[in-house]
């Protein structure tokens, strides 16, 4: 379950930040670009946190969203996710 979260702080910078980077001039994919191009780790790091933040409970949230859905499968709620 937490690799997730290291998966979502690898890929902060890579999946969400080009398409804000096309033209943006607000947003945490302009806060990421900027304290780049402006040599900030504190707000690189805040950006990709807050990215990570985002990403966690959107997953939780469409995890919840689905459980009363994926009831009826016989692997749902197992530890390690094999069917």
């Amino acid at each position: 379950m937490w690799w997730r979260c290291g998966l979502a702080l690898a890929s902060a910078g890579c999946s969400w930040s080009p398409p804000n980077s096309w033209g943006a001039s607000e947003g945490l994919g302009y806060l990421l670009i900027d304290g780049q191009q402006l040599g900030k780790p504190a707000q690189i790091l805040a950006a990709i946190v807050i990215f990570a933040i985002l990403g966690k409970t959107t997953d939780w949230l469409i995890e919840i969203a689905t459980a009363p859905l994926l009831r009826w499968q016989d692997a749902f709620g197992r530890q390690g996710g094999a069917a």
